[in-house]
């Protein structure tokens, strides 16, 4: 039986979601890569889709809205397995023909419809479907510290409600010092 051709929907920016989906594309080398240029609503915020060779590139518009690209959603159509983080941000994505598998940060669970949930922890689990699955994701072990020796916090941008943790990071480590 031949390998699932697997695709990834990935962001190309410096956020939470764009630091989380690159290690994921980094660690998991999908098939077929769709990244997501957010540069129609976050007009400020540098995007890098070169750090995706040979990806399919498409721009966004918000919340119910389509990829640009009808090229974007042809490629994932021939995947086996689609794999996104907290939304598909094209509606008819995970009806294709693959497995569509929503990677849930569960303190922002829309209830967006998939075939498979994963989550990267068991925290807030409960507010997540109850058959979603923990997948840790992906850490950069091979940079930019050295293994073992401090802690790495990947704050990405800010986000709402300090959700990613970075207050109560910095106020640890100024304790510990």
């Amino acid at each position: 039986m031949p390998d699932p051709i697997v695709g990834l929907i990935v962001r190309c920016d410096d956020t939470g979601l764009g630091v989380q989906t690159h290690e994921m594309w980094r660690h998991l080398n999908p098939d077929v890569t769709v990244v997501v240029d957010m540069s129609k609503l976050h007009r400020h915020a540098p995007q890098h889709p070169g750090r995706y060779p040979g990806a399919v590139v498409t721009t966004w518009g918000g919340v119910n809205k389509q990829f640009d690209s009808r090229m974007a959603v042809g490629m994932l159509a021939e995947c086996d397995v689609i794999i996104t983080v907290e939304t598909w941000y094209d509606t008819q994505i995970p009806e294709l023909r693959g497995t569509a598998v929503l990677y849930v940060n569960a303190e922002l669970y829309g209830g967006e419809a998939a075939d498979v949930y994963w989550a990267p922890t068991s925290w807030r689990l409960t507010s997540t479907p109850v058959d979603t699955i923990t997948v840790p994701l992906p850490v950069a072990t091979d940079r930019p510290y050295q293994r073992g020796i401090g802690l790495l916090h990947v704050a990405g941008k800010q986000a709402a409600a300090d959700r990613n943790g970075t207050a109560t990071a910095i106020k640890a480590a100024r304790a510990a010092s």
